[in-house]
C-alpha cells in the first residue's frame, strides 16, 4: 500500500496478430518478482477479466483467481514466440504476450455473486468472457416488454390504453417491443442465467421482436421453436457483464448478468477476444 492506494502495473500487450490491449496487474501480481514484465517477455495468462473504464476503454485485468506464468508450458511454443518477437520487435514498443485459450468458469462468477451478497457489496460491475453452451430458453410472454420508441425504457400503460415513458416524459398510442430473454447456460462446472436484451437479441436470433409478438398472439409455436433452435445447445463465447446492486424496496443485493456479445466457439485466442471487445465498442 502507498498513500492508501494498492500497487498496480499497466503494460501494453500483444499477440502474434499484433493486436494490442492494456493489461492491468493488481496486487499480488503487480509486485510479484517471479513475474517478468520486461519488453519482450512471454506470459501465459489464464482467467483474466475484461474491465470497462469510466471513459469506456476496455482492458484486461487480473482477478484473485488469475494465473500468470513466464512460459506457455511448451518449450517449442516458447521458442516460436521468442523468434516472432525478435523479428518484429522494431515495429512497436510493447510487451509480447501469449494468452492461453481459457475463460472464466461459471462457478467463479457465482462465487463472486455469493461474495457480493455476503459482504453487502453494491455498485459492482465486472465484464468477463466465458465459454458455455445454451442449455435452455423459451420465447414466451416474458421474453418481450412494451418499450418506448425513443429510448427503449419500459412503458407504463394507462387505463385509456395510452403508454407513458417516464424518462422521455412522452405519451404514445402504440409501444414498440423489446426483447428481454433469459438464457440458461452451462459449462463443465456449473450453470447460470444470462439476460439477452434489446437489439443484441435481434441480431443473435435474426428476428425482430414484433414478429415474435405476432407468433405469440396467433399461437404459432412452430415458428417460435425454429427461432429457439438457432441457438439452443450451441456453444458460445460470451462477453457478459455482472452487475451487483441494492434493490431499493428491500435493501437486498441483487445481481444481473447481461450479455454484451456472443459468438459460436471455435478455438479462440487473444485475437478473437480483441475482436469481441472491438465489436462491443462499435455497439456503444
Amino acid at each position: 500500500m502507498k498513500n492508501g492506494q494498492k500497487y498496480m502495473r499497466n503494460v501494453l500487450i500483444a499477440d502474434t496478430s499484433m493486436k494490442k490491449i492494456i493489461f492491468t496487474l493488481y496486487e499480488p501480481y503487480s509486485n510479484d518478482k517471479k513475474i517478468k514484465l520486461q519488453k519482450g517477455s512471454i506470459l501465459a495468462i489464464k482467467y483474466a477479466t475484461i474491465a470497462v473504464t469510466s471513459t469506456k476503454i476496455k482492458k484486461l485485468n487480473t482477478a484473485y483467481y488469475t494465473i500468470i506464468r513466464n512460459t506457455t508450458g511448451n518449450y517449442q511454443q516458447d521458442l516460436l514466440l521468442k523468434d516472432f518477437y525478435e523479428k518484429n520487435q522494431n515495429l512497436d514498443n510493447f510487451l509480447f504476450i501469449y494468452v492461453k485459450e481459457d475463460y472464466k468458469y461459471l462457478k467463479d462468477i457465482k462465487s463472486l455473486i455469493e461474495y457480493n451478497s455476503e459482504h453487502n457489496i453494491e455498485n459492482c460491475k465486472l465484464t468477463f468472457i466465458t465459454k458455455a453452451y445454451v442449455e435452455n430458453f423459451y420465447l414466451d410472454e416474458n421474453s418481450l416488454y412494451k418499450s418506448c420508441p425513443l429510448c427503449s425504457k419500459k412503458l407504463i400503460e394507462s387505463p385509456d390504453n395510452k403508454y407513458q415513458c417516464l424518462l422521455c416524459n412522452k405519451i404514445f398510442n402504440q409501444p414498440k417491443y423489446t426483447f428481454k430473454i433469459t438464457l440458461r447456460v452451462r459449462d463443465t462446472n456449473d450453470k447460470a442465467f444470462f439476460k439477452l436484451i434489446g437489439t443484441r437479441a435481434n441480431k443473435i436470433l435474426e428476428v425482430e421482436p414484433e414478429l415474435v409478438r405476432h407468433y405469440l398472439d396467433v399461437g404459432n409455436g412452430q415458428e417460435l421453436e425454429k427461432i429457439e433452435k438457432k441457438i439452443l445447445f450451441n456453444e458460445y463465447i460470451f462477453t457478459a457483464t455482472l452487475t451487483s446492486f441494492k434493490y431499493d424496496k428491500t435493501g437486498k443485493i441483487m445481481h444481473n448478468i447481461n450479455i454484451d456479445n456472443m459468438e459460436k466457439a471455435d478455438g479462440e485466442n487473444l485475437k478473437r477476444i480483441l475482436k469481441l471487445i472491438q465489436d462491443n465498442e462499435d455497439n456503444d
